[in-house]
């Protein structure tokens, strides 16, 4: 089987459309990566968030009043 004009004509189409990729901006080996930080944690903090919540509202952990 061979390719017909209209096939080339409609795949040349196709590929002109193709937006040309825009290459990320350049970093000097210097800088290292640009994410930003996140702030480290108090050190009485548990290191799970909901811990200290948990601990401190569940009633099956606390100690029995009689």
């Amino acid at each position: 089987m061979t390719r017909t004009t209209s096939t080339t004509k409609h795949t040349a189409a196709r590929e002109a459309r193709t937006r040309p990729a825009i290459p990320a901006p350049r970093r000097s080996p210097e800088q290292g990566p640009a994410q930003p930080r996140e702030p480290e944690p108090p050190a009485d903090l548990p290191p799970y968030p909901l811990v200290r919540y948990a601990l401190e509202h569940a009633t099956a952990l606390r100690p029995r009043r009689d």
